[in-house]
């Protein structure tokens, strides 16, 4: 996406090795009185855009937190500086496996 400004101090990150989001991008970067990056959701799919673990949540869950590394790091992001993580499931029985 290119509504950057940098008058703003906001930037829009498109993270390398993640498919391309559909109408967003995987992360903003604010440099404002400090600095905040926020994350949009991401789902279980690899850098072509293909579904990793089709019925396997433990596969989904491990592309999803390596999805989220890689938009972190193209913030210049690491997960020390993670203040807030949520997640949403299709079916609650599911929340040990993505709590591991």
């Amino acid at each position: 996406m290119s509504d950057d400004d940098p008058r703003s101090g906001i930037r829009q990150v498109d993270a390398p090795g993640l498919a391309p989001g559909p109408g967003y991008s995987h992360a903003v970067s604010a440099d404002l009185p400090g600095r905040l990056v926020a994350v949009s959701g991401q789902i279980a799919l690899d850098a072509a855009g293909n579904l990793v673990g089709p019925g396997d949540l433990e596969a989904q869950t491990r592309q999803v937190f390596a999805n989220l590394e890689a938009a972190l790091a193209a913030a210049g992001a690491r997960w020390e500086h993670v203040v807030r993580l949520g997640y949403f499931l299709r079916d609650a029985g599911g929340v040990g496996v993505v709590r591991g």
